[in-house]
């Protein structure tokens, strides 16, 4: 072990890398420590407004700062830690005021002198119920505050039973597409409650099991990355998240439900949460045990180790998108055959899945300047699937092929995963952030298969595939983060240092039987055992330094060093009757294999900002090597060098506090992984086998993206436009070669005729283009909200196949429209109905172009009668059309249940569901890829009815009484 770090660790660093990063750190310390001597603070008004009973933060209340002399204003809302600053303030008297909805309005006067004035904590205290509410204006859905997009829960009704899945989604410029949340066009990457991670901040999770009833706001926004939160300088790098406002109520209280079911078919579905929110500590514990497919936790939260099943092509499985989902042409960094770190994971199964699954997580303030947060979960599944598929290829040395499968698969997944960040602020000038994730993956698994190729109905070849799979896996990642700032505003400096390491193991036993028919019938038969172990790890550090140069401009000087090296091993035996083992060593088959990816760099930022306009531009500086290096079954080396300027920019332009256009330019590379590199053959399916390239080269993408928003309060409406385009150089996607006959390839990989080999190429010509549109607007005739939206997107993917290049376009165009119920409590409903439009054409055979449509349709109504009666229904309407033969869908899904309410407040529930009336519950996808497009349909859970017992968990921490104070009972 220590001859290993030696020689792949730490001697590649010792030039240029170690002295890069030396001097680097040096000058920016440095630096940072002379001019922090030599400057002033920048003149503000800072402060923070918390709750008056529990010190929480009152995330985005509304401050106000006024000037008694002319009445002219500036406001702003609270960040997710309570506080507020106000900048470019002139000398004067001023009136500040705080509100906030559940709060007693809060006044002071204030002096400002031109000095650094530090306001301190700001306590809001609780409001008293009113008996007469007059309500002059009805209160807009949402509004906009800078880049915060604020929706009052208040102004969406919902019925009783409601979690913050269904109330959220009502709300404008947020749906749920395909199970992934997504607002203003973009997928949402983070939920909080009251500015905290919660479970991992995994989205699904926090939507269904936080009930609406506890919802104060919700907000939507870009958070920066921590280093941008930390210094002020936004770098452009944010992602979509939600921020959960709880009422004020509801954070000292005890919530949640337990529910039991059994129905046919020996059905069951029982679990429940535990919420104990009180004060900053929060802990809630959830749990599922099911076999009807619900899955109550985010995919992320469920993969295996491996995925047993396959979908025909190279690899142990493939990971496919949701049913009716379809995948277009490629991505940049995508492509690639041989075995893959996706080998030990999996998407959430198509069909029916058996889950047990066990969660909690804890969120404190340990001191008054450490805030924890921490979740665990241990997740188990269950999966048999059956599946068909149809594919036909693109080339024209191929018109008229087709290849066609059935397969069965079963899987046992295990999952622990466990996520811990600690934030401590040290001192007024000094922070440090940690963050450590950690998972342990197991998986067994068993999948058969028979697939068949034919040209022109004439039968070319066929497979019968029997698969065994014993797959273990670790990744642990850890973020830490030190953070300075000096007196004078705006200047700081952080280091950062990430680690990550992953280890997975595996074992599988493969029996094929193939037939190829030509002349005459030639037979083979496989039978082997493989184990495969492979490890990596990730270093990298960052420095950074921030320095005002105005009370406007700022620059930002950054330096970075990555260090990623990674081992791959592959033995596999065939099996020998004579002595009945698996003793018979496959050196095709088998590999040895190390690489390593080195990059160091530096460059300079700058940034403008005013209330109107924020820009900034920069550029890093990034040298990179490519190493690898293969010790079986032959000895090679190759080294590669890359250099890259790296250029970013960002503009945003505020029309007003409610409409503002932002425009981002990133560029980036990305380094092939181990598998792309690693030349051992796949042939998990003897008709389709796979295999790795040591000769690519790192890819280069460039990312322009831009978006409008805009919110009216006199017309409670919201717009929001979106476009994106990336173009990447050094595309690695895939060379396929299809064999018209017997052919032998670089002197070592046998194709009979009909069949395939697919490797791993960099090509050029990528690019994709995608545009968004939604316009949110309640319409007071039908007391609903409706969100109409439009989509299109087009990419152009490079492929090779038999030696000639082929680029698959694929535009699609979507029309959707969601009509959410804003009737009463007692009358809830929805509808909604997207239609999608999807065209492929390929360069090199125009014969197999086509058009595919699918249109999904839902409404659902939810109906409270007098006496504790429920009744909901729901339908949903799928439509396909320009699938393969038999492909095609044209199908209604209709669930319903009735529910009876009882016991002391309604705790109780008794209802009977059912789920797929009408019994036509089906599953099928498009797949498009460069080489082929194919359509899959998988076995899914049909017609059954189940009886469930809830009850509602509720209560109220009270505070403890103070050491004195008289009890009164």
């Amino acid at each position: 072990m220590q001859q290993y770090f030696t020689k792949n660790v730490f001697q590649p660093l010792v030039n240029p890398m170690k002295q890069i990063f030396a001097i680097a750190c040096t000058a920016f310390l440095l630096f940072a420590s002379t001019l922090a001597r030599a400057q002033q603070q920048r003149p503000s008004i800072v402060g923070r407004v918390i709750s008056a009973s529990d010190t929480s933060p009152l995330i985005g209340a509304t401050i106000i700062l006024q000037n008694v002399a002319d009445s002219s204003k500036q406001g702003q809302a609270a960040d997710e830690n309570g506080r507020f600053r106000f900048m470019n303030v002139a000398n004067g008297e001023y009136l500040l005021k705080i509100s906030y909805i559940g709060y007693q309005n809060f006044s002071k006067r204030i002096s400002y002198t031109g000095e650094m004035l530090r306001l301190g904590k700001l306590e809001l205290k609780e409001g008293r119920e009113l008996q007469t509410v007059v309500v002059s204006k009805k209160l807009p859905p949402a509004t906009q505050k800078g880049d915060t997009t604020e929706m009052s829960a208040s102004s969406v009704k919902t019925h009783k039973d409601a979690n913050a899945e269904d109330l959220v989604t009502k709300m404008p410029g947020v749906m749920m597409q395909n199970g992934t949340l997504q607002a203003q066009g973009e997928n949402v990457k983070e939920v909080l409650v009251d500015g905290k991670p919660f479970f991992s901040s995994d989205p699904t999770t926090v939507l269904r099991n936080l009930p609406a009833e506890m919802i104060d706001k919700v907000q939507v926004f870009d958070k920066q990355s921590e280093q941008s939160q930390f210094s002020g300088f936004n770098d452009g790098n944010t992602s979509k998240t939600i921020n959960i406002v709880t009422r004020p109520d509801m954070r000292n209280a005890v919530f949640g439900k337990a529910f039991a079911g059994y129905g046919d078919q020996d059905r069951f579905s029982a679990g429940g949460n535990v919420n104990i929110f009180n004060g900053d500590r929060r802990i809630s514990i959830l749990g599922l045990a099911n076999n009807i497919n619900e899955q109550n936790f985010a995919i992320e939260d469920i993969v295996g180790a491996t995925s047993s099943g396959s979908s025909g092509g190279g690899g142990m499985g493939r990971m496919m998108p949701p049913p009716g989902g379809m995948r277009g042409g490629g991505r940049p960094g995508g492509g690639g055959g041989g075995s893959d770190i996706s080998d030990f994971l999996v998407n959430q199964s198509s069909g029916i899945t058996k889950s047990f699954a066990v969660g909690i997580n804890y969120a404190d303030k340990w001191s008054k300047n450490t805030d924890v947060t921490a979740s665990y979960f241990i997740n188990s599944s269950q999966n048999n699937a059956l599946s068909t598929t149809s594919r036909q290829y693109v080339s024209n040395s191929t018109i008229g092929q087709f290849y066609s499968q059935n397969s069965s698969s079963y899987s046992k997944n295990l999952n622990h995963k466990f996520n811990m960040r600690i934030d401590h602020k040290i001192d007024s000038s000094n922070s440090i952030m940690i963050r450590p994730k950690l998972t342990l993956q197991t998986s067994d698994g068993n999948s058969n298969l028979y697939g068949q190729t034919s040209l022109e109905n004439n039968l070319l070849n066929n497979t019968r595939n029997d698969v065994k799979t014993n797959m273990e896996g670790l990744s642990f990642s850890n973020e830490l983060l030190f953070r300075h700032k000096f007196a004078k505003v705006g200047r700081t400096y952080s280091v950062g240092w990430n680690t990550g390491y992953t280890d997975n193991t595996g074992k599988s036993y493969l029996y094929t039987g193939s037939n190829y028919y030509e002349t005459d019938t030639i037979s083979s038969e496989v039978n082997q055992f493989s184990d495969i172990q492979q490890t990596g790890w990730t270093n990298t550090g960052t420095v950074s330094y921030t320095e005002p140069l105005s009370t406007k401009s700022f620059l930002q000087a950054t330096g970075t060093v990555s260090y990623k090296p990674n081992n791959s091993d592959k033995k596999t035996w065939q099996y020998d009757n004579a002595q009945s083992a698996y003793s018979t060593f496959d050196t095709t088959l088998s590999s040895k294999f190390e690489s390593y990816y080195l990059t160091r760099g530096g460059g300079l930022d700058y940034r403008f900002q005013t209330q109107k306009v924020e820009f900034n531009a920069g550029a890093q500086y990034q040298r990179a090597t490519l190493h690898s290096d293969q010790t079986f079954p032959s000895e090679y080396k190759i080294n590669r060098e890359f250099e890259n300027i790296l250029p970013t920019a960002m503009l945003k332009y505020n029309f007003s506090k409610r409409k503002n256009i932002r425009i981002n330019y990133r560029t980036s590379t990305n380094s092939p992984s181990i598998s792309q590199l690693q030349e051992v053959v796949n042939n998990s399916n003897a008709l389709q086998l796979s295999t790795g390239n040591a000769q690519l080269r790192q890819t280069y993408q460039q990312n322009l993206f831009g978006r409008f928003m805009s919110s009216s309060v006199e017309h409670s409406n919201t717009m929001f436009l979106m476009f994106g385009s990336s173009f990447v150089k050094d595309y690695i996607g895939n060379s396929t070669i299809i064999a018209s006959k017997d052919t032998l390839i670089d002197n070592s990989i046998s194709l009979k005729n009909g069949s395939q080999l697919t490797r791993p190429v960099n090509l050029k010509g990528y690019y994709d283009m995608r545009s968004f549109f939604m316009y949110g607007v309640p319409v007071s005739a039908i007391k609903s909200n409706v969100n109409l939206t439009a989509s299109f997107s087009y990419t152009h993917t490079p492929g090779s196949i038999n030696g000639r290049t082929n680029y698959a376009k694929s535009p699609s165009f979507g029309l959707g429209v969601m009509i959410s119920s804003n009737v009463s409590e007692k009358v809830d409903f929805s509808l909604s109905s997207q239609t999608n439009r999807v065209e492929v054409t390929n360069t090199l055979q125009k014969q197999s172009n086509s058009k595919y449509w699918n249109q999904s349709s839902r409404g659902r109504a939810t109906i409270t009668f007098p006496f504790g009666l429920v009744l909901q229904t729901d339908l949903q309407h799928q439509y396909y059309s320009g699938l393969s033969s038999g492909y095609n869908q044209n199908y209604l899904l209709w669930n319903a249940y009735i529910a009876k309410k009882f016991l002391r407040n309604q705790a109780g529930e008794l209802k009977l569901s059912a789920f797929d009336l009408l019994k036509q519950n089906n599953s099928v996808q498009r797949n498009i890829t460069e080489t082929y497009y194919e359509d899959v349909q998988t076995t899914v859970l049909q017609r059954y009815f189940m009886l469930t017992f809830t009850y509602k968990i509720k209560g109220v921490i009270r505070k403890p009484v103070p050491a004195g104070a008289s009890k009164q009972g």
